[in-house]
């Protein structure tokens, strides 16, 4: 007899609330509206968990620690810029696995994650959640390329500094051209900004 092959686990994170409350409503719409019609049905078929269904016996922290670590995906919701949930996700990126941001439209994400790629969602009509789920869709089709590497500030840092502590030259010369094209991308946005201003700011800015 064949044996039934394991199910993928994706960990959701993000804001739950109390039972009854308005940001439940909201986190259980995403989750039951979004999340697992696009997760739990071909072609991924994951088990889609979020912290408050653990069914284990043990210490929460512990089991939604292990979570954010064990699971092949995790999807971040950044709504509300939740605090145990940016401390989740900064587990999952030191764990360079694959995870997915998503935030409500309108939600402003800090300046670290700003510039990756997210899902952003409404909860307004049903048109709103077919297009999000449309969007989770291809990020997870993402996710499972052969050739997909996660990539997050962590990820990026991480990368550095193994170029910095290379024996290899050509290494060390390729991180002192990184810094000095950071650098140089700083200076120039500075310059752009300075350029921007009305000639008397300019003015007064010089004589600073």
């Amino acid at each position: 007899m064949a044996t039934k092959a394991k199910r993928k686990k994706c960990f959701v994170i993000g804001p739950i609330g109390e039972k009854g409350s308005p940001e439940r409503t909201k986190a259980d719409w995403l989750l039951k509206g979004i999340v697992k019609p696009v997760l739990e049905s071909d072609p991924f078929n994951y088990d889609v968990e979020r912290a408050d269904q653990i069914s284990k016996p043990g210490l929460i922290t512990d089991q939604v620690i292990a979570a954010a670590i064990d699971a092949d995906l995790a999807v971040a919701d950044l709504t509300g810029a939740n605090a145990n949930a940016f401390y989740e996700l900064a587990i999952r990126h030191m764990e360079q696995k694959a995870v997915i941001h998503m935030a409500e439209e309108g939600q402003p994400l800090p300046f670290d994650i700003k510039d990756y790629r997210a899902v952003f969602y409404k909860l307004e009509h049903p048109d709103d959640l077919e297009s999000a789920r449309a969007a989770l869709a291809e990020q997870v089709k993402a996710t499972e390329d052969p050739a997909y590497k996660s990539s997050n500030p962590i990820t990026k840092a991480r990368g550095m500094v193994e170029l910095e502590r290379s024996a290899d030259s050509k290494d060390k010369l390729l991180a002192d051209l990184v810094e000095r094209l950071g650098r140089m991308e700083s200076r120039l946005g500075t310059v752009e900004f300075v350029a921007a201003m009305t000639p008397p700011l300019r003015r007064a800015c010089q004589h600073t």
